[in-house]
């Protein structure tokens, strides 16, 4: 199971990304990084993700 980069907003400032399932974990950070679209999003993102498609560092 992977992170998915978020395709929902859960606040109406937040950027939607792209989906991809290309996304590294960056412990230095504390954020994910979608290689495809370039958003950096925290584990809190994955709020917006089905249940299935969520994962933890």
């Amino acid at each position: 199971m992977t992170a998915v980069c978020p395709t929902e907003r859960r606040w109406p400032v937040d950027i939607v990304g792209c989906g991809s399932a290309d996304v590294v974990w960056d412990p230095d950070e504390q954020m994910f990084d979608c290689r495809d679209c370039g958003l950096f999003f925290t584990v809190a993102g994955l709020d917006s993700q089905p249940e299935s498609e969520r994962t933890s560092p």
